[in-house]
C-alpha cells in the first residue's frame, strides 16, 4: 500500500491516462462529433465560428470542473464502501 501512495503521490500513476473508452459506440460517436462540427463549421461566417470556439471552450472547462468533482465524490464513496467492508469483517 505504501508503494502505491508513493507512486501515485510522485505522479507515476495518472488514472485518468488511456482511459478512454474502446467501444464501437464510442468510436462512432467520436466520429459524429467530428462529421457534424466540420459541417456546422462550414455553415458559419467569422463571428459565428469565434461564438462557437467561446461556447465549445466553456462547455470543454464546465465539464473538466464537473469530472474532477465526480472523480472525487466516487473515489470518496469507494473509500466509504471498502471501510464498511473492512468493518463488517472486523478488520478494524
Amino acid at each position: 500500500m505504501e508503494n502505491i501512495l508513493h507512486e501515485l503521490y510522485y505522479g507515476n500513476i495518472r488514472p485518468s491516462e488511456g482511459r478512454l473508452p474502446k467501444s464501437p459506440e464510442y468510436k462512432t460517436a467520436i466520429a459524429d462529433i467530428e462529421k457534424y462540427e466540420s459541417e456546422l463549421l462550414s455553415k458559419l461566417n467569422d463571428k459565428g465560428k469565434e461564438l462557437y470556439r467561446k461556447l465549445t471552450l466553456a462547455i470543454i472547462l464546465r465539464d473538466v470542473i464537473e469530472y474532477e468533482y465526480i472523480f472525487e465524490d466516487a473515489f470518496k464513496l469507494g473509500v466509504k464502501i471498502i471501510l464498511a467492508c473492512l468493518i463488517e469483517k472486523g478488520d478494524m
